[in-house]
């Protein structure tokens, strides 16, 4: 039985060919004008370039993914959690059970 790691590593790759493919695909015949011919070692080689350029372009999302995240941490502060957030919890003078 794999690990979950292993598992979890799977859905990744899974994940990324359930998108990857199409939108390749469709960008192959939008470039083109036709459909990938999968017999055609021309038309095998320019799909994967484009898939190598849309991997890549994925991974560099996802620094500017976090820096989004990190950048609108305050606001999401100042303009989500404080007005969610319930108002007579005292923190300070909280008290936490102890197994004795």
């Amino acid at each position: 039985m794999p690990s979950s790691k292993l598992k979890r590593i799977m859905h990744q790759r899974i994940n990324i060919t359930l998108v990857s493919v199409p939108v390749c695909s469709f960008g192959f015949r939008e470039a083109t004008g036709h459909w990938p011919d999968f017999s055609n070692s021309d038309d095998l080689k320019a799909l994967g370039a484009e898939a190598f350029a849309f991997v890549n372009f994925a991974r560099l999302a996802v620094p500017l993914r976090i820096g989004l995240a990190l950048s609108t941490t305050p606001w999401v502060e100042e303009n989500i959690v404080k007005k969610f957030l319930k108002k007579d919890v005292d923190d300070e003078n909280c008290i936490v059970p102890t197994d004795e």
